[in-house]
């Protein structure tokens, strides 16, 4: 009886849980075993996030539980906390658990994804460190009135990898060969955010769910075809485009190189990424809330989340 494989997946963003729902199809018959290991039990739906924040859709479809469309993977809701290369073992704390767990594995694939960084580049050299109702502090102590907040967030690289013995660049992204693997590694690979996988013309894929999905995909056909004794082959994604919501049922959009805005571009943008979802019932209630926000009016309310406390007499 051949020898079981272990893969196990650090990170359940687009790229990871991707990969994983992929390995399920193309490991049918071997003798393997998938572990996805993510902090929470859900991915954000990041491209919908506008959309639920004003109101257009629910806020419960920009949050995919990751165990409702993996069916055999084992999900550990964990958080990852070493890698030991030599020993090819992975660490990680159950969330509410102060253990910690030991998985060895046979192939790895890093797919933590980047780490937030909140800063409004408006004074150079500052970030802010403080928002209120009616002012933003920035770390220098100058504070500015405030009733509106554009918040930009640029990303860096999770810390996770700094403390990995990997081949990374100067800004500590991992570098990884044409077919997914990490340079120099022959069972680690790395996709999404937190990789260099460069296109054809040696030009990085850009970090977006479109290639991080992608990347995903050709990765679990990679390692299917390594535990079939076959070659890995190159990664070579094709840029379908890019679509963007203006809001009040306005977009834009660059598909296959064509360049247009208007309702199309928006409608457009409300089609694609919902069909990108997992599972049929996710689709059809997103589409249904679509097709309702074209017709009726939209209820405004506030949730009461994060009011303050009113003070006693």
């Amino acid at each position: 009886m051949a020898a079981s494989h272990t893969i196990v997946i650090a990170g359940g963003g687009f790229g990871g849980a991707c990969c994983a729902q992929a390995l399920e199809k193309k490991l049918k018959g071997l003798p393997s075993e998938i572990y996805l290991l993510n902090p929470t039990n859900y991915f954000v739906f990041s491209p919908l996030l506008m959309e639920a924040g004003t109101g257009s859709l629910q806020a419960r479809h920009a949050a995919v539980s990751i165990r409702s469309f993996l069916k055999k993977t084992h999900f550990k809701m964990a958080q990852v906390t070493s890698i030991d290369l030599q020993d090819q073992e992975i660490s990680c704390q159950l969330v509410g658990d102060r253990r910690f767990h030991r998985i060895r594995y046979d192939h790895l694939v890093m797919a933590i994804g980047s780490m937030t960084k909140r800063g409004i580049h408006i004074h150079y050299n500052e970030s802010v460190s403080e928002i209120t109702a009616n002012t933003v502090t920035l770390t220098g102590g100058t504070t500015l009135p405030s009733h509106t907040l554009i918040w930009c967030a640029g990303v860096a690289t999770n810390p996770l990898a700094e403390n990995i013995d990997l081949p990374m660049d100067k800004r500590g992204y991992v570098l990884c060969e044409n077919d997914l693997r990490v340079q120099d590694k022959e069972n680690i690979w790395a996709i999404g955010d937190c990789a260099v996988n460069r296109a054809p013309d040696d030009t990085p894929y850009p970090t977006t769910a479109q290639h991080a999905i992608g990347q995903g995909l050709h990765l679990a056909r990679n390692i299917s075809r390594i535990l079939r004794r076959q070659e890995p082959l190159p990664c070579r994604l094709i840029n379908k485009g890019t679509l963007a919501p203006l809001g009040y049922r306005i977009g834009v959009a660059k598909v296959f190189g064509i360049k247009f805005s208007g309702f199309i571009a928006w409608w457009l943008w409300r089609t694609v990424y919902p069909l990108k979802m997992p599972g049929w019932g996710r689709k059809f209630r997103i589409a249904l809330d679509g097709a309702l926000d074209l017709f009726t009016r939209r209820d405004v309310v506030q949730l009461s989340l994060h009011t303050p406390e009113r003070e006693t007499q």
